[in-house]
């Protein structure tokens, strides 16, 4: 593995482990991940750090019969705790809560086997967690807890009986829980607080001809969410009343209109990309309102590949491959205004004159001001040449490869996730796939230590922070995924007035 300073040029200004343990209608594939969680105190500017990984609990012991991808899942903070899915192939899922420690980490529901029982879509609000869960009375219906075993309970049996519901996208906005639910009839967008008497329809979507996966869209105190009907894609905010509700655009039209591709929010913006037919790729940008959401750009799609990255500044940055000669570049583009397109630099691909050399996006996280991707280099077989972790701040001079390469296994797909303002975690490939950290600098990319016999922690992530403590599911010398974190250590220095 070679981890190298190489910041290509000379300073002009340019100006997402495993494919998934983890559906839907058309949601965003959104990879930027807590970016700006808590850097800076009052009159002090902070850096975060990693401290050392070690195994909260063994939630599943040898002898269970556990497979192996068996584990803790859907993760998520809530009341200053971790709550989250064991999920099992052939056992009874559960829910859990963790504070942290081995006692205080414990199931506090089980639900029946597989394939009539399931548990998934953790959701928290402001004082009540929600999920989908499925038991052989009621189906895969809506559920709700506080925490503990006595207030867990079915909420509402949208389809009554023994027949499932399909709801999906579910967000919380303050103490009111959204999501969208399917019918033969059509799609609707719910609401719900409290009690089951508060369930209450807000709007009738129409009929998706097309569904993917992804999470809903968070701007301001709203949510954001595509859907694609016949018509061709729409895009709508709720905050999660009637009132509130609102298509801000048909951003194109017919059955054959283009696709959605990924979302990056920035500030008070999101902007996304939609997929034409014929490969051109769509930048949008939307501030919430119908008037604020707009195209900005249209990037060709004859022999070019463009994906974003994400934006700085005023600036948007996207990569872009030419399949003519095998070539991925960095690109500038206005966040604001439509128009113009600046090159910031060509990054380097040592195999681009041999075939099936194609270069390739895996991933992307904003931190600290910067744009922290992944690239791999194709190869004729299942597994790439290389693939390569790359930090900018839209300069040529600021674009550094920090690690090559990440991973080079068919087996082992590389993601980044920003977890403080400064620090962002990685999944590399090194004697099998370990966890990484990084502040963005050669020297600051390197293993996460650990310590116990349980052994070193495998393919592990992502990551869910609960106050200054990263969770996440590994795998180690039991054999099986269980619930591991690594703390955040942060150094402050006071600030002169």
């Amino acid at each position: 593995m070679r981890q190298a300073a190489a910041k290509v040029g000379g300073g002009r200004k340019g100006g997402l482990g495993r494919w998934g343990r983890k559906g839907t209608l058309v949601a965003a594939f959104s990879l930027m991940a807590y970016g700006g969680q808590g850097a800076e105190a009052a009159g002090q500017a902070c850096s975060f750090d990693v401290g050392t990984a070690h195994r909260v609990k063994q939630v599943l012991p040898p002898g269970t019969g556990a497979t192996r991808w068996d584990g803790p899942s859907n993760m998520v903070e809530f009341q200053g705790q971790l709550y989250f899915s064991l999920v099992r192939q052939n056992g009874p899922p559960s829910l859990w809560r963790s504070d942290g420690t081995e006692p205080g980490t414990f199931a506090i529901q089980e639900f029946p086997m597989p394939p009539a029982g399931s548990l998934a879509q953790l959701t928290p609000t402001a004082d009540q967690l929600f999920f989908v869960a499925a038991e052989p009375s009621h189906g895969r219906e809506l559920w709700v807890s506080d925490g503990t075993a006595a207030g867990t309970y079915l909420f509402a049996d949208l389809t009554p009986g023994v027949e499932d519901s399909s709801l999906n996208l579910l967000a919380g906005l303050g103490p009111r829980l959204v999501f969208i639910r399917n019918q033969a009839g059509g799609s609707q967008l719910w609401a719900a607080q409290g009690t089951s008497s508060a369930l209450e329809p807000l709007v009738n979507l129409g009929t998706s001809v097309e569904e993917y996966p992804g999470e809903p869209i968070r701007l301001g105190d709203s949510v954001l969410f595509f859907f694609r009907s016949a018509q061709g894609n729409t895009l709508w905010r709720t905050d999660g009343t009637a009132g509130g509700t609102v298509a801000l655009g048909l951003l194109d039209r017919g059955p054959g209109s283009a696709r959605m591709q990924e979302v990056r929010v920035s500030g008070e913006a999101a902007f996304f990309t939609l997929i034409e037919p014929d490969g051109a790729t769509e930048i949008w940008r939307t501030d919430g309102t119908p008037a604020g959401t707009v195209r900005l750009h249209t990037l060709g799609g004859e022999h070019r590949v463009s994906r974003l990255l994400g934006r700085i500044g005023a600036s948007l940055y996207v990569v872009g491959t030419d399949t003519r000669n095998q070539r991925m570049s960095l690109f500038q583009l206005s966040a604001e205004v439509p128009g113009g397109r600046e090159p910031v630099m060509m990054l380097p691909n040592p195999y681009a004159a041999q075939p099936d050399a194609f270069p390739y996006f895996i991933g992307v996280t904003d931190s600290g001001g910067r744009l922290f991707f992944l690239t791999g280099i194709g190869s004729p077989g299942p597994a790439p040449r290389t693939t390569q972790l790359w930090v900018t701040d839209g300069t040529q001079a600021g674009t550094t490869l920090l690690l090559e390469p990440v991973s080079n296994s068919d087996e082992s797909v590389p993601f980044v996730q920003s977890v403080a303002d400064n620090l962002v975690m990685l999944l590399v490939y090194s004697g099998g796939p370990s966890a990484w950290v990084t502040d963005g600098t050669v020297p600051g990319t390197r293993p996460v230590a650990y310590v116990g016999a349980e052994g070193k922690p495998s393919d592990p992530g992502p990551y869910t922070r609960v106050g200054e403590e990263l969770f996440f599911s590994a795998r180690d010398g039991s054999g099986y995924y269980q619930l591991w974190s690594v703390p955040l250590v942060s150094a402050c220095t006071r600030q002169e007035p």
